[in-house]
């Protein structure tokens, strides 16, 4: 179980150390300033979701909020695992921004044959490893075909837009730079 009041205190320290108060925070969540003063007096328990969006907002690592005994390992439940599927594509966040840093994201997609990603733009680096299936990458006017095993990295502030060839599977790994 969650202690809760030290993580309440944990994240009361963070917003006060950028001189927010519980109105700042509360409206960069998204929710009411009761909720956060809960949180923060140990009342109520945020969900892995809600500790993300925490983390987030106030710029630490979602581990800077959790007890510290055992720092090293972490377990999501699958039910706190954010998932996108739209019937052509399905997103699954592995590793959301604020579980390493607020900055890196890896999402493991699926794509159906003919599913065109894009053209995206972003402020990050990008790396897309196969596990199966085919992609087209292009990127810059050239057209890269990524197969199983191949891993290609890009700065994703060019346009870019990626094309499953066959029913495919992929790692993404982003890396914000803004």
């Amino acid at each position: 179980m969650r202690d809760n009041n030290n993580l309440g205190n944990k994240i009361r320290a963070q917003r006060k150390s950028l001189g927010w108060t519980l109105r700042d925070l509360a409206e960069r969540l998204g929710v009411s300033v009761m909720t956060v003063q809960r949180i923060e007096t140990g009342k109520v328990s945020p969900s892995v979701s809600m500790l993300q969006d925490v983390a987030h907002a106030l710029d630490r690592p979602l581990h800077g909020f959790l007890p510290d005994e055992s720092p090293e390992m972490r377990v999501i439940s699958r039910n706190d695992i954010p998932v996108e599927d739209n019937g052509l594509s399905r997103r699954i966040e592995i590793i959301p921004p604020g579980l390493i840093s607020n900055d890196v994201t890896i999402t493991l997609s699926s794509y159906r044959a003919g599913t065109v990603v894009g053209p995206n733009q972003s402020n990050a680096f990008e790396g897309r490893h196969v596990l199966d299936g085919q992609q087209e990458l292009l990127y810059r006017g050239k057209k890269v075909t990524i197969k199983p095993g191949d891993t290609v990295v890009y700065d994703a502030s060019f346009k870019h837009t990626v094309t499953a060839v066959t029913d495919s599977t992929t790692l993404v790994f982003t890396k914000n730079t803004a």
